[in-house]
């Protein structure tokens, strides 16, 4: 463990690489580890993260998250010197991450027991306070993001439809948006190089796109396509489609998986709004994705084109999320769900969407998402839903609902916190 050998500055320990564009929070309670924590933050090595600075310990990261914020990359939390019997209590603040959030503890007590418990819980890191100094802090975050970890690569989701018209964009960009309120970064990544829209769905003109990096598959690396990134509001950005058909877009297929992989290695999540063709670039796509969301529509066309989606993803090991769209519509003759999950060999729909003209032509006049337009319509609730469901954190309960279990003593703590929304100090 990093507390257990001697403190190294950085001019004598190995080389720390730059963590990529993450963000940290860190729960302070006593002033000395806050300062240590403020001082880690200013370091180059974590120039690209933001970080929040919170007052508090597990108890108070328990109700901040379990409120409905969302979780970051990195978590840094110490625990108190009397608080002996904090580690059944992580599991409960593990409930309310998301599968790519990591952990750091910060103790006052040097015990090999707390060690191992720890490392059977899959936390990154121990650092005791006695013997903590600012660089710790950042070797042991920057250590979680090494190539050596693996623990770096995000997650790519593709969104892929069966048929023209299905929605594809609008539903790929209202979840890299959700993801982006959720998790540190997300990056929708626009692959339909002639006919591409993701960009303009946010109301952006993008000067400069993905063409040159399609072009130039050599040139590929973070610094390239970081200049070529749309920063949207908050922790979404844009990879935008050319958008033109001045020239035909035959790409080697390494370029697309380049730029996949460079891009996961610097950001949590992404999302790729897939265009409807089946080269060996797209398979090469769909097989490094983590999640492939398959978006139908309850038409008989749709529903043949899905079918062999199906047989094909399963041919690559893939066994796509469902999304059926536009159900409802006004020459409707709708095919029930329950055929078109028999259909696609029982592949139940994560959400079914229903046709609403209204909601779609507001968000798209005003570039916002169906979320920022009508928080509380089942449509965007869906959406919601399922960002949290990829990013793999614990929906937030209804209003009188507990995010604890009932049997737990803690139930009471929790509730009372949850109220307390833990000062923070703005860091980067």
């Amino acid at each position: 463990m990093n507390h257990m050998t001697p403190h190294l500055t950085h001019s004598t320990a190995t080389p720390l690489a730059p963590v990529p564009r993450i963000t940290i929070d860190a729960f302070c309670q006593s002033k000395p580890v806050a300062r240590f924590v403020a001082e880690a933050f200013k370091d180059p090595i974590l120039t690209r993260a933001k970080s929040d600075l919170l007052e508090g310990g597990l108890h108070d990261a328990i109700a901040y998250y379990s409120s409905g914020n969302g979780t970051p990359s990195v978590i840094v939390l110490e625990v108190g010197p009397d608080e002996e019997n904090f580690l059944p209590i992580l599991d409960e603040l593990a409930n309310h991450c998301a599968d790519t959030t990591n952990v750091i503890v910060i103790g006052h007590k040097n015990s090999v027991r707390i060690h191992r418990a720890l490392q059977d819980k899959n936390v990154q890191d121990y650092l005791v306070v006695e013997e903590l100094d600012r660089f710790d802090i950042v070797r042991a975050i920057s250590r979680i993001y090494s190539e050596e970890s693996g623990v770096g690569h995000g997650h790519v989701t593709s969104v892929i439809g069966s048929v023209g018209g299905a929605g594809v964009t609008t539903i790929a960009s209202n979840i890299a948006a959700n993801l982006a309120s959720i998790v540190a970064s997300s990056v929708l990544v626009d692959l339909n190089f002639g006919f591409g829209a993701a960009a303009y769905t946010f109301n952006h003109e993008p000067k400069q796109d993905i063409s040159e990096a399609l072009l130039t598959p050599e040139r590929i690396d973070a610094n390239l396509l970081e200049r070529l990134l749309v920063q949207c509001d908050g922790n979404l950005a844009i990879l935008p489609a050319p958008a033109t058909l001045e020239k035909t877009w035959d790409v080697r297929e390494d370029a697309v998986s380049r730029i996949v992989e460079t891009l996961r290695r610097d950001n949590t999540n992404l999302v790729l709004d897939m265009p409807r063709v089946w080269t060996n670039w797209t398979s090469l796509s769909l097989q490094v994705s983590t999640e492939i969301i398959l978006v139908v529509t309850p038409t008989l066309l749709s529903i043949r084109n899905a079918q062999e989606a199906v047989a094909a993803l399963d041919r690559l090991g893939k066994r796509p999320r469902l999304i059926i769209n536009q159900h409802g519509g006004p020459k409707s003759s709708d095919t029930p769900v329950a055929d078109i999950t028999k259909a696609l060999s029982g592949l139940e729909p994560d959400a079914v969407l229903a046709y609403d003209r209204a909601l779609h032509h507001e968000a798209t006049e005003n570039a916002r998402t169906l979320a920022q337009v009508q928080p509380n319509n089942p449509a965007s609730i869906a959406l919601k839903d399922l960002a949290r469901s990829l990013a793999g954190v614990v929906a937030p309960n209804a209003p009188g609902e507990s995010n604890v279990p009932k049997a737990s003593p803690l139930t009471a703590l929790v509730q009372r916190l949850s109220s307390a929304v833990p000062k923070r100090t703005k860091s980067n």
